[in-house]
């Protein structure tokens, strides 16, 4: 029996391979798309969505007997992921290009082409999970292996988005992965996984911002104490982030951290660990992911980046649509441009861009 049609994102690796694989094994009509978001000469990447990638897309396609097509995507990258991931940098804030991709790119143009094609849902190789619950609303939820989670970074997807969108692997291993797809010869079971920043090799980003430098001058500027002492000078404040210690180019009696990020005055404050301190934090551009209000009493985990292991807090709406997050214990490196994800035990309830860190 169908189960209706699916459009899958085909990357061209194991996860989205296999992800394709198991839809067609439960009942519905699928067909591929893979999205060519730059070539090799417009980046410093030499994976996602390179030729090799491509291929490898088709070849999957062709094994599994499935429709294939590849978009050009490379002028929308550009704009609205590659421009504002360098002009973030360049004005002291830690972006997360991954999270936009996720929202502006990756399913804008999967829906929007599952529409056109007539496809109920559409599908991607992420280690997450959505459930339908008994009340119509859609739950985002961590995956079965806690250490490829990847709910993080789809957080701004909203309950209309979440009703159409599946996500196969959620429910399965890095392991079991590589497993199906080698025994069903699918050819890209040993190929290694994508690099965090799918533009940028070696996630080198400061080399890549310096050498884009997008209407921008890599202006130097002063290091300073928390006092306002000059320690030393840099080359950009791009080449920084708050937390940073490794690379300050400042040697100093104790270990030294980034603090602040001054972009108006190209200063960048150090201090002591204990200077990265903060009780709380400021977020806005949130998105209700679970499509339900925050209940002031409660207690929730709030990751402040994907590699963060997440901090109990207390969370309110301010009267401005802002979220304001209040931990129960002291964290470190909270970074504006990061974003601070809402999760009570496994769901996401809501997340938004760190606006700024509460002492």
């Amino acid at each position: 029996m169908q189960r209706g049609k699916v459009l899958c994102a085909m990357s061209g690796g194991v996860d989205s391979s296999v992800t394709t694989e198991i839809l067609l094994s439960q009942g519905y009509s699928v067909s591929g798309m893979t999205m060519k978001l730059f070539d090799r000469d417009d980046t410093e990447s030499e994976c996602y969505s390179m030729p090799g990638d491509i291929k490898d897309a088709s070849d999957v396609a062709s094994i599994l007997q499935i429709p294939w097509r590849c978009i050009n995507l490379k002028e929308q990258f550009d704009e609205f992921i590659i421009k504002p991931f360098i002009q973030e940098y360049c004005s002291g804030r830690t972006p997360n290009p991954c999270i936009r991709c996720n929202e502006l790119i990756k399913f804008s143009f999967l829906l929007k082409e599952a529409d056109s094609v007539g496809s109920d849902f559409v599908a991607t190789g992420h280690y997450a999970r959505t459930v339908r619950l008994q009340n119509e609303r859609y739950a985002l939820k961590r995956a079965k292996e806690k250490d490829r989670d990847q709910s993080y970074f789809l957080y701004r997807l909203d309950q209309k988005r979440l009703s159409r969108i599946l996500f196969p692997l959620g429910e399965f291993t890095k392991t079991e992965v590589r497993h199906r797809a080698k025994r069903l010869s699918l050819k890209v079971d040993s190929k290694p996984d994508s690099q965090e920043i799918c533009f940028i090799k070696n996630d080198n980003y400061k080399a890549y911002v310096h050498k884009q430098n997008v209407g921008h001058e890599n202006r130097p500027g002063n290091i300073i104490d928390e006092n306002g002492k000059i320690l030393g000078e840099h080359k950009g404040i791009h080449c920084f982030t708050i937390g940073q210690r490794r690379g300050i180019g400042v040697s100093w009696r104790e270990p030294l951290y980034v603090k602040e990020i001054i972009a108006e005055s190209d200063v960048v404050v150090v201090g002591p660990i204990s200077s990265l301190k903060s009780k709380g934090l400021i977020a806005n551009e949130v998105v209700w992911t679970a499509g339900v209000d925050l209940y002031p009493s409660a207690i929730y985990e709030v990751k402040i980046r994907s590699k963060h292991s997440g901090a109990q807090a207390r969370v309110m709406q301010t009267e401005d649509d802002q979220l304001k997050v209040e931990f129960l214990e002291t964290v470190y490196a909270v970074s504006p441009g990061q974003s601070a994800v809402v999760y009570l035990n496994d769901e996401i309830i809501c997340g938004g861009v760190i606006s700024k860190a509460v002492p």
